[in-house]
């Protein structure tokens, strides 16, 4: 099996910090980050770029899943809106070109 190149792209903006039914969009945010660590195989690796009204690089890829399950613990929302497009363009020009060539797996964790 190919290797997989994984990209979170995280909405950091302040409404992930709002609670929708018990849980904030960033815990969701989180759990899914932490539950795509453990679902990785040998030789994945994952990034993760927190956003708001700019792109953080928050996470360099690794394939060490405890860095990543470490570094999704630590999201916080920022006190700020969202530019999405601005984080895609980021992923763009910054992150997926650091990538081993083949195909990526981006996600987008946001509340809207």
């Amino acid at each position: 099996m190919v290797p997989r190149e994984i990209v979170l792209l995280v909405d950091g903006s302040y409404s992930m910090g709002l609670s929708v039914g018990g849980r904030t969009p960033m815990e969701i945010a989180r759990d899914f980050a932490a539950r795509t660590a453990r679902g990785m195989r040998f030789g994945d690796r994952l990034a993760i770029v927190l956003y708001g009204d700019r792109p953080r690089r928050y996470l360099e890829a690794t394939a060490e899943s405890g860095l990543v399950e470490e570094a999704a613990k630590n999201l916080v929302p920022l006190p700020e809106g969202s530019d999405l497009s601005a984080a895609l363009a980021f992923a763009a020009a910054q992150v997926l070109p650091r990538l081993r060539p083949g195909p990526k797996e981006v996600f987008v964790l946001t509340d809207f």
